[in-house]
């Protein structure tokens, strides 16, 4: 048996080899006999914020669920230590299942911290690990996110530190969630990913939010603290690479964040700009990011079409402006070529056929 990292997810997967089922021939190890029995498992030890302030104790949270019940305890091995110095290794050990989660002590330098946590059955009398799972955090690093490349614009071009930059770039989600990525952040992924797109000669990233608006901040648009650091977490990771960012704010349409029109609902407009404001004001210093509001923005939940959205404030809105634009509404009659009798009142949109 080989155990391999698995290239999206951090987990460990296990490369058996053994002759077909089908033979009625016994696997040639036991121990293999005995985990592909046990089932599918899932297993994952993150901490909960990918950043933390100097001095912050680091919570963790685990996750463990198994097709088979351990017939034995199962000991959580957790190792952590700064990506700059792998020998200053902190290793803390605890068993499972367990209700309070383990808590790592303040790492004592700043920059990245990598966690491998590792976990052991008694299979066969012989210790051997089931799972292995990395994540990382940051050490908030105000000096180190606020440095780094200019990016800029001209007439024409991106500019970077004031030279043009022919932009070849890349649109970044974790390769393990994709788009749920800043609900299920694990920088040790990031850190990873955005490795390989530097070393492959990329110059640039576009990322941001595509979903899950609604996680990000409270009923009044105000960005959670959470928010707040994963978004710090992902310009320091790429800070790390010298990568550009582009941040997106939404997708297609902006979300109306529990209001119903997303560019004529007062309140759902107010809630927006409470959640841009509050962002781009916390990171205005970071000197290559640039910020994009919409990506492929449309003009109603009918995605890409002229079709109205059919909410009532829409509908008020449009007959204000007949009302301003045809204050009689028999001259509104004769530009639609229509009777005067159906311009009466409140006009709906013509449902399409």
């Amino acid at each position: 048996m080989s155990g391999v990292t698995s290239a999206n997810s951090g987990r460990s997967n296990c490369t058996l080899g053994f002759q077909s089922m089908a033979t009625n021939k016994s696997l040639r190890c036991p121990t293999c006999k005995t985990l592909v029995l046990q089932g599918a498992e899932d297993f994952s030890v993150r901490p909960t914020l990918p950043l933390y302030l100097p001095g912050e104790p680091i919570q963790l949270e685990i996750q463990w669920q198994s097709a088979a019940q351990s017939t034995t305890p199962l000991t959580l091995e957790i190792t952590t230590y700064p990506e700059s110095d792998p020998a200053n290794r902190v290793v803390i050990k605890t068993t499972l299942p367990n209700n309070d989660a383990p808590i790592l002590p303040a790492p004592t330098t700043k920059g990245l911290q990598i966690i491998e946590a590792k976990l052991f059955d008694n299979i066969q009398n012989e210790k051997l690990p089931l799972a292995i799972y990395h994540s990382a955090f940051w050490i908030r690093n105000e000096t180190f996110l606020n440095s780094g490349p200019r990016l800029s614009v001209n007439g024409n071009f991106f500019e970077l530190d004031g030279h043009p930059l022919a932009v070849a770039g890349t649109t970044y989600m974790s390769s393990d969630t994709q788009r749920l990525y800043f609900a299920h952040p694990n920088v040790f992924i990031w850190n990873r990913d955005l490795a390989q797109i530097h070393e492959a000669g990329l110059n640039m990233l576009r990322t941001g939010w595509w979903t899950n608006w609604d996680k990000l901040c409270d009923e009044n648009g105000q960005p959670y603290e959470r928010t707040l650091r994963t978004i710090e977490a992902a310009l320091m990771t790429a800070r790390k690479y010298n990568l550009p960012v582009q941040f997106n704010f939404f997708a297609f349409l902006p979300d109306v964040l529990g209001g119903a029109n997303a560019y004529l609902d007062p309140q759902a407009v107010r809630r927006q700009q409470t959640l841009i404001s509050t962002i781009v004001a916390r990171f205005h210093d970071v000197p290559y990011l640039a910020w994009d509001l919409i990506n492929e923005p449309s003009f109603s939940k009918h995605l890409w079409t002229l079709l109205p959205n059919g909410d009532n404030i829409e509908l008020q809105k449009w007959n204000e402006w007949l009302t301003q634009r045809y204050p009689n509404r028999s001259a509104l009659a004769a530009v639609w070529n229509v009777l005067p009798s159906t311009t009466k009142g409140t006009i709906s949109w013509q449902k399409k056929k």
